[in-house]
């Protein structure tokens, strides 16, 4: 059940990013991520409901500001879009949960979620990331996009 939860995820991922932020992604293997440099965050959400969970995607800082501007329909160096970042990543995520839970459960089961958290991580951090088990890793334009999912039953 797990791995197609993790097919369903991966769907919903690139399809968010594609429709709402005008990015595309392809998943690459942990091993192939291009090296990233600048600051990097993550985003984590959890659910309960049917099932329950989390889900937790790691960016660059600058493709974060990427999705603010797409979102605002200015460009990406655009004064103060900087300060957008991290609230563009938890309304992503955000999206990419609730359309998931949906993809996974249908429309009939009611979930509860939290509201997104973000922080920033550091490289140490980034390189335990690629290295966690079942994670799945993307390369948009030139950034590096990790996603977790963690299901209980």
């Amino acid at each position: 059940m797990e791995k197609e939860m993790r097919r369903i995820l991966d769907e919903t991922l690139c399809e968010v990013l594609e429709k709402q932020a005008f990015l595309f992604a392809e998943e690459i293997e942990p091993g192939d991520v291009p090296p990233q440099s600048g600051k990097m965050l993550s985003a984590r959400i959890t659910f309960a409901g049917t099932f329950s969970g989390t889900i937790s995607l790691y960016v660059t800082e600058a493709m974060c500001c990427e999705i603010a501007a797409n979102f605002l329909g200015v460009d990406a160096d655009a004064p103060g879009i900087s300060g957008k970042a991290p609230d563009a990543l938890k309304e992503i995520l955000n999206v990419i949960c609730g359309n998931f839970l949906t993809a996974a459960a249908g429309d009939g089961p009611v979930f509860d979620l939290t509201v997104p958290q973000s922080t920033d991580i550091d490289n140490a951090e980034w390189s335990k990331i690629l290295a966690t088990p079942d994670i799945m890793v993307y390369v948009v334009d030139e950034y590096a996009v990790a996603c977790h999912l963690e299901v209980q039953q």
